[in-house]
């Protein structure tokens, strides 16, 4: 990258960025922007792919048991994250702030 010769040219450029990030963030639709939904495209067809011609080792006789330990593990987790999330949902809503 080059210096700019004239110094109020960066000033400028900064001066733009800043209102940019001051005005308020789109709402709705207006946040999904195409280069968005290109990049989530190209990233489930890469899992896709990845999942069709990798090999599939997890159901297999020698790794049946950490699968259904880390499956059980995994799944306790979750369910104590969802307890907390509708224990905090209730809470919110039966006592709300004054």
């Amino acid at each position: 990258m080059e210096r700019p010769e004239d110094p109020d040219v960066f000033a400028a450029h900064l001066a733009s960025k800043l209102a940019e990030l001051e005005a308020p963030a789109p709402q709705g639709l207006a946040k999904w922007t195409p280069q968005f939904w290109s990049a989530l495209a190209v990233f489930f067809a890469v899992l896709v792919v990845m999942a069709v011609f990798m090999p599939n080792r997890m159901f297999s006789v020698e790794t049946r048991a950490i699968t259904i330990t880390l499956g059980t593990l995994g799944f306790w987790r979750y369910a104590w994250w969802l307890t907390h999330a509708v224990r905090a949902e209730v809470f919110l809503r039966c006592f709300p702030k004054t």
